[in-house]
């Protein structure tokens, strides 16, 4: 989990500079050509090591898109609409996380766990199929900057506080929420099966969508 956790955050950075040096379209839509066969493989590996692999990937290409996301987002809509355009965006993001653990709730007592991988990867080639037809470039002033200029600008006092309090933020995520305690303290401690613990994680999405829903609507 740590490493998966480690290979989401680390391509971050990275994306960002490949997003503003290429475009925003490109580097969502070319790693999305990747997940297919990752995660075919994935659903066909024999040992925990060769599938923590290609999940690693996978995370690693999901994380090099996702500054692309953020700033095609923020290139689209007026700057007045920005909130409400990711809060959509995290609306969206939320529904995902909560259907999938309801529809694996349902899925798992029936059928293998490889044959959700495959699902997944359909699935994924579909979406890469969407990315690369229907997004438009938002990226198309490109200039120059002095790295150095953008590197001081971007680690000043105000920025590393900000910085800050989002790790810290995020480390409690990750203490709670966002790491295996809650699936391992259900099933260790609970003693709850795999489906009802995808129902809890599909419980707690609900809510969070519905409290999204009202943030919405008070923004």
């Amino acid at each position: 989990y740590t490493l998966l956790a480690l290979s989401y955050t680390l391509m971050q950075f990275l994306g960002g500079m490949l997003s503003d040096r290429f475009g925003r379209k490109w580097l969502i839509a070319l790693p999305s050509f990747a997940f297919p066969p990752l995660y075919f493989l994935a659903g066909n590996s024999s040992h925990w090591f060769t599938l923590i692999i290609f999940l690693i990937m996978a995370n690693s290409l999901s994380a090099l898109q996702l500054p692309s996301f953020y700033s095609m987002i923020a290139e689209s809509v007026p700057k007045n609409k920005r909130g409400i355009a990711y809060s959509g965006f995290e609306l969206f993001v939320i529904l995902g996380i909560t259907i999938g653990p309801a529809i694996g709730m349902m899925l798992i007592p029936r059928v293998e766990i490889r044959y959700l991988f495959y699902f997944t990867s359909f699935v994924t080639f579909l979406c890469a199929i969407a990315r690369i037809l229907w997004l438009k470039e938002t990226h198309h002033f490109r200039t120059k900057t002095n790295k150095f200029d953008s590197l001081k600008n971007l680690f000043n006092k105000k920025m590393l506080l900000i910085v800050l309090a989002l790790s810290s933020l995020f480390l409690l995520f990750n203490l709670t929420t966002h790491g295996p305690f809650i699936s391992l303290y259900a099933n260790e401690v609970m003693n709850l099966d795999k489906s009802k613990i995808n129902l809890l994680f599909a419980l707690g999405g609900l809510a969070a969508v519905i409290y999204s829903l009202w943030g919405r609507e008070n923004h």
